[in-house]
C-alpha cells in the first residue's frame, strides 16, 4: 500500500499538504500523481450544481452528474426548495445564477454518502423516512491538473 497523505516536507515541493492519486507514493510520486498539492496556485472550479430530494416517506435519495476521472469534493447543504430557495438556516438564497457566502452546514440530520466519480446520495443519519420532501444542493467541484 503506497503512502498517499503527506503533511510536512517533501523532497520535491517543500513544506506543505499533498495527496497522491490511489497507487501513487506521496512522497516519491511526481506531480501528476498528485491529486492535492498546497505548495501550487491552484483553484478549483464548479463541476456542476446539483439536486437531491429525498420523498416523503423515504430515507435517501440519489443524484448523478457527468463523471469525473477521481472522487471530487462536494459541498452540500438543504434548501427550501428542489431547484433553489433558501439555504435553510443560514439565510442566503441558492439559485443556478449564484452561489450563496457560506452553504456548509453543520448537524444536519442528514449525511452525504456514497460519494463517487459521478453522483451521490443523501440520507437521513439515523436511517429514518422523512414525513415531508427534503431538498438539497450539492455544488461539485472539479480540480484541473497543475500540469
Amino acid at each position: 500500500m503506497a503512502n498517499r497523505l503527506l503533511l510536512g516536507n517533501r523532497s520535491s515541493g517543500g513544506y506543505g499538504l499533498y495527496i497522491s492519486k490511489p497507487g501513487k507514493d506521496v512522497t516519491s510520486c511526481g506531480r501528476q500523481d498528485l491529486i492535492f498539492d498546497s505548495s501550487t496556485n491552484m483553484a478549483a472550479t464548479v463541476h456542476t450544481v446539483a439536486s437531491v430530494t429525498i420523498s416523503s416517506g423515504n430515507s435517501s435519495g440519489s443524484t448523478s452528474w457527468t463523471a469525473l476521472g477521481y472522487t471530487p469534493i462536494a459541498l452540500w447543504t438543504e434548501t427550501s426548495a428542489a431547484s433553489g430557495g433558501n439555504v435553510l438556516g443560514m439565510g442566503q438564497n441558492f439559485s443556478n445564477s449564484g452561489l450563496p457566502d457560506f452553504i456548509i452546514r453543520v448537524g444536519m440530520p442528514y449525511v452525504l454518502t456514497d460519494l463517487h466519480t459521478d453522483g451521490c446520495t443523501v440520507q437521513t443519519t439515523d436511517g429514518t423516512n422523512v414525513s415531508g420532501n427534503k431538498f438539497f444542493r450539492i455544488l461539485v467541484l472539479r480540480f484541473e491538473d497543475p500540469n
